[in-house]
């Protein structure tokens, strides 16, 4: 009887312990693997634009999230990726390298806070630095591109697997457009605004553990 009366007690109070932790700072570590769409620039007519494709066929996004839970079910913080480019048709005499950097905010609400399963839905926007490099003996490129990222929705579910440790998957959405661009080459260097302004996107299939101190 006393086995039964302390199994009940354990059962009770897990709910209370998952909920305690759904306040407060949180910071989380994720990945995954970015699909990009859309063009770099603009082109002017009777040209065609260069999509973000014809150079990266993907990204695997290593991203790290710093926020505060001000209610169990409303969450807002800063996020900060680094996303490694995977080369789409780099010549085979040559050496190819890229990568994107993002920093913005996040903010998220969670419906079923205290649930053993915490869904939640997140909007936010941010800046965004891509870069690419090409070089082989006696010849080197740079081009690198910045501007907005003017929108990103994401969508997913935590399973809590402890009060302090969440671990889920996220499904992410973004919008953006370059607004300057740098390039050297040869040794010789630019740097402009882009004129022919154009969107692009990533989506993203991932997962994050996420802490709750």
């Amino acid at each position: 009887m006393k086995s039964k009366l302390f199994m009940a007690a354990v059962a009770l109070a897990l709910p209370v312990a998952a909920r305690a932790g759904d306040t407060g700072p949180e910071l989380a570590f994720r990945t995954g693997f970015s699909f990009p769409f859309g063009h770099f620039t603009g082109a002017p007519p009777g040209s065609s634009p260069v999509a973000v494709s014809d150079f990266f066929h993907g990204f695997v996004p290593l991203g790290v999230e710093a926020g505060f839970r001000f209610t169990p079910d409303v969450y807002a913080g800063l996020v900060f990726q680094y996303a490694i480019g995977l080369w789409n048709g780099c010549p085979s005499n040559m050496s190819c390298s890229g990568h994107d950097v993002g920093l913005g905010f996040d903010v998220r609400y969670h419906p079923l806070p205290g649930r053993q399963v915490d869904p939640w839905f997140g909007i936010g926007a941010g800046y965004e630095w891509i870069s690419f490099a090409q070089s082989q003996p006696g010849f080197s490129s740079d081009t690198g591109l910045n501007g907005f990222e003017l929108l990103h929705l994401d969508v997913g579910a935590d399973l809590v697997a402890s009060p302090n440790l969440r671990v889920g998957s996220f499904l992410e959405f973004k919008l953006g457009r370059y607004r300057n661009l740098d390039a050297a080459s040869g040794g010789s260097s630019t740097s402009t605004g882009i004129t022919n302004k154009t969107l692009h996107e990533f989506l993203t299939l991932g997962f994050r553990f996420s802490f709750l101190p």
